[in-house]
């Protein structure tokens, strides 16, 4: 899973993304499943209130 590879492993440590050698299976769909809902609620209020330029 690529996923546990970035957050896990330590795919991005040269990067500068530290690495949660501690996060368990469950934790890490946790996690998962927390950034896609915000960035699902980010995509509904940007597509409700556009910011005009």
């Amino acid at each position: 899973m690529a996923f546990a590879t970035v957050v896990r492993d330590g795919a991005l440590v040269p990067n500068g993304m530290p690495r949660f050698e501690g996060f368990g299976d469950a934790e890490l769909a946790a996690l998962r499943q927390y950034i896609r809902r915000n960035d699902a609620d980010w995509h509904m209020r940007t597509a409700q209130n556009p910011i005009r330029q």
